[in-house]
């Protein structure tokens, strides 16, 4: 579904804004670099997600941030104000009452060293989306690259990549489902709201507001997933 994405993207520009390919030789290894990202922290967070509650993830990822403040500080040159410092605290102290009630232990029979990983792989995830809107920064910031570029090579590597992993290390019988009357429906949900709103949606406001305050919304996780469980 990503490749579908990345290639309706780049077939829209290339038809209707040819000139921005002119220089994608320039920044094409951030644009690999930006589906890489994508491919890191969708895939962590599925490895998470199998041994992990959703709101035990839920909780790594209100890091974001943190990190994302630190990162744009140091390559962004985003300055750090007391009030941003303020806003990270008070954001959360909020969530933290509702993670706290709905954070719980892995299921039984879960090893210690499945649990280990899990939540390297939701710490793994978080650094995949920083770094994914530290990649759309540079692009957008420093080479002017077109938003339907960026979503669409973005799309087009981390489906491309994301296909040949689940080819080589799941089962295909003939394709990776369980359940296909249930799976399918998850999956074209997933499709529309991950890849269709929610990477073009992301990149549009990384473009147009500071790295940090985007990742403020992940301060939404937590409530989020205690709604959906509820």
């Amino acid at each position: 579904f990503p490749v579908t994405i990345g290639v309706l993207f780049l077939g829209y520009e290339y038809f209707y804004n040819r000139k921005a390919f002119t220089n994608l030789s320039k920044f094409l290894p951030f644009l690999v670099a930006y589906g890489l990202s994508i491919t890191l922290t969708d895939s962590a967070r599925f490895i998470a997600l199998q041994t992990l509650p959703a709101a035990n993830t839920a909780l790594i990822a209100t890091m974001a941030p943190f990190i994302t403040a630190l990162i744009s500080y140091f390559y962004l040159k985003e300055s750090i104000t007391i009030k941003k410092v303020i806003a990270l605290c008070i954001g959360f102290f909020a969530i933290l009452p509702i993670l706290m009630s709905h954070v719980s232990t892995p299921r039984s029979g879960t090893t210690l060293e499945e649990i280990v990983v899990a939540y390297g792989a939701a710490f793994i995830s978080v650094l995949g989306f920083v770094g994914s809107g530290l990649f759309i920064k540079l692009l957008t910031k420093r080479y002017q690259a077109s938003l339907f570029i960026i979503v669409g090579m973005g799309s087009l590597v981390a489906g491309c990549l994301s296909l040949f992993l689940s080819y080589r290390y799941e089962t295909w019988n003939p394709l990776p489902f369980i359940d296909m009357a249930k799976a399918l429906p998850l999956v074209g949900f997933l499709f529309i709201v991950h890849n269709m709103v929610a990477f073009p949606l992301y990149a549009y406001l990384v473009e147009r507001f500071p790295l940090t305050l985007v990742a403020f919304a992940q301060f939404l996780a937590p409530l989020f997933t205690a709604l959906l469980r509820w």
